[in-house]
């Protein structure tokens, strides 16, 4: 059990340190998006979507309706 508790702590210390980067990269590139939208007058959709679309859910409910009407 000893080596094995040994392993899982140097793979934990192992792993640390890319894991703290991006979350720091990550967050970064959240605040540059943020402050580059906010003189531009658009929304965000959310603060953790990138590169999804707002409408998403109203256009497939408006598909789905169409398609109902063509039957």
């Amino acid at each position: 059990m000893s080596k094995f508790r040994e392993k899982i702590g140097h793979e934990f210390i192992k792993v640390l340190p890319p894991t703290i980067f991006f979350f720091v990269i990550l967050h970064i590139v959240a605040l540059i998006r943020a402050l580059m939208i906010r003189g531009t007058g658009v929304s965000l959709a959310s603060n953790t979507a990138v590169g999804s679309h707002p409408n998403r859910l109203e256009n497939a409910r408006e598909a789905y309706s169409l398609r109902e009407r063509c039957k």
